[in-house]
């Protein structure tokens, strides 16, 4: 790895290979004391602001005309649902928009090289979001990509120029020497580290799993791509929040959305103060430090809210229709537990709009109304499961598992009763997103049963497909068990359980459907008692 991220560039500038006594980690700087990186050394760039009054467009553009300055081609974003993709649910890096096709040489990419600034999410880090100042769900990924045009050295000057035209010095960029791999591909990369903070990676990307393959990476087989491929991507948020030095990422992204969340959630100064101190001396008390961890993950919430409803997905049981109820009824539970407030409507518009003229101007504005529908229609939804769940018996509950999988049959609403909950809420989010990035929970499974089905009953039509958005429909009943639990219907809009996701609930006239399954052609709904 070090002779392939040996570089003759940053030798001229002055950088030398050390090994940090800290993390043992390779890392081409200007001191033999440390990589830099947090915690080994604090964040020295909050409320040491280089620039005043900088917004995320701001830099975004001022990202994209350096890079077209250096003949790159801007390019559209993508969704943040990976549709084209058969291994991923959410777009998590901007490379993943060229995987496997072009990364491969089956197709051309649209620009080579191109600049991309792609929205992203990623729910691996939940845990740490508002626990933090850097971590969070939504990030934008500013990046420039290139396939067979240019290699290392090119990559590190202009990574050193960029900076350097933001006012950085070499001096104050370290380069850790590590691997990436990711989306069915891997290589050697750098860990570009500024005042702490990782801001950029730099991955020379040329390897693609192969069963195979001569090079094992994590008990991984690879071989040689056909196309050597420069994947960097340089955190936009983090960039801006350094530039600004503000107490978070957060304030330096959302100013006047955190100013508006302040007042709601009733934050005073002494209350913030104390909140940041823990946050930089990374000795956070949860407990004390949950309030503002709300205010911070409602903030998150509603940009992955707007980007997964911008971008197609529908509230429903499966999929990125899951994560979305997920993130929705995540944002209503801290709402509704903080602040006066019934809905969300004023800061899901105020959102959109910070998307529209932060991120992506393409942004559709008919589908505001689409976005603030889907949040109407979800808030009854879960304020009935709220009512239904205030007199439950949560003793009955003993593990992760167990909460989990009252969620996925009956609604559970784990973030409103999170304090009556027999194990962190972070954990239960964990496994029931986790279930949709990874294909199934597998402690979160229902037996099938198979049913005395008529064998002259026709198979179901899948309306789901026809109308993905189509919430209530009718149709005729064509056979109804003998203790009225099981019915089968000759049309459906519920889709059944199958390849790792839960079915769709919801009701048929006034009895509750708790889950569907496919046998024998048939989709068949089971009812609460």
């Amino acid at each position: 790895m070090q002779t392939a991220l040996s570089s003759k560039y940053l030798e001229s500038l002055g950088y030398k290979l050390y090994r940090c006594p800290h993390c043992g980690s390779f890392y081409y700087g200007f001191s033999p004391k440390g990589c830099g990186e947090y915690p080994e050394k604090p964040y020295s760039f909050v409320g040491n602001p280089r620039i005043h009054d900088f917004s995320l467009r701001q830099l975004i553009d001022h990202y994209t005309k350096f890079f077209e300055e250096h003949d790159h081609t801007l390019v559209p974003r993508y969704p943040v649902i990976a549709r084209w993709r058969d291994d991923l649910l959410l777009t998590i890096a901007s490379i993943v928009c060229f995987q496997p096709w072009v990364t491969e040489g089956i197709v051309e990419p649209p620009a080579n090289p191109l600049v991309i600034h792609q929205p992203c999410l990623r729910f691996d880090d939940y845990r740490n979001v508002g626990y933090t100042a850097r971590h969070s769900v939504a990030f934008t990924m500013s990046a420039h990509h290139a396939f067979n045009k240019y290699w290392k050295e090119e990559m590190l000057q202009l990574c050193i120029e960029f900076f350097q035209d933001l006012g950085f010095l070499p001096e104050e960029i370290t380069f850790k020497l590590s691997m990436w791999e990711g989306g069915g591909n891997a290589g050697e990369c750098y860990e570009v580290i500024i005042s702490g903070l990782e801001v950029a990676t730099l991955v020379l990307m040329h390897y693609k799993e192969d069963p195979q393959g001569t090079v094992e990476l994590q008990g991984r087989r690879y071989s040689e791509l056909p196309v050597k491929v420069i994947d960097t991507g340089y955190g936009a948020e983090r960039i801006l929040w350094i530039l600004t030095g503000k107490p978070t990422v957060f304030d330096a992204v959302y100013p006047e959305l955190v100013k508006h969340l302040e007042q709601l959630f009733g934050v005073d100064k002494d209350e913030k103060e104390q909140y940041i101190n823990q946050l930089l001396s990374g000795r956070v008390d949860r407990q004390a430090a949950k309030k503002l961890a709300s205010m911070y993950r409602l903030l998150d919430f509603l940009r992955v809210i707007c980007l997964l409803a911008h971008d197609g997905a529908v509230p429903s049981n499966k999929k990125d229709g899951y994560l979305l109820r997920l993130a929705i009824r995540q944002a209503y539970s801290l709402l509704w537990k903080y602040t006066e407030k019934e809905d969300l409507k004023e800061e899901a518009k105020q959102m959109f709009y910070w998307i529209k003229e932060n991120i992506d101007p393409a942004f559709d504005q008919r589908r505001l109304e689409y976005i603030l529908e889907v949040l109407e229609i979800e808030k009854e939804r879960f304020k009935k499961l709220v009512e239904q769940f205030r007199n439950f018996d949560f003793s009955r509950l003993k593990t992760p598992e167990d909460v989990a999988k009252l969620y996925e049959t009956q609604g559970l609403p784990i973030f409103y009763y999170e304090d009556r909950l027999p194990c962190e809420v972070d954990q239960v989010f964990e496994l029931l997103a986790g279930s949709k990035l990874t294909g199934g929970v597998k402690k979160i499974k229902q037996e099938k049963k198979l049913l005395p089905l008529p064998k002259e009953l026709p198979p179901t039509q899948q309306e789901y497909y026809t109308d993905p958005y189509c919430t209530e429909t009718r149709a005729r009943i064509l056979w109804v068990s003998e203790n009225e639990k099981y019915v089968v219907l000759d049309r459906t809009i519920f889709y059944p359980e199958g390849g790792g996701q839960p079915a769709d609930t919801g009701f048929i006239n006034n009895r509750r459907v708790r889950r569907a399954f496919l046998q024998e052609g048939k989709i068949v709904h089971e009812l609460e008692d």
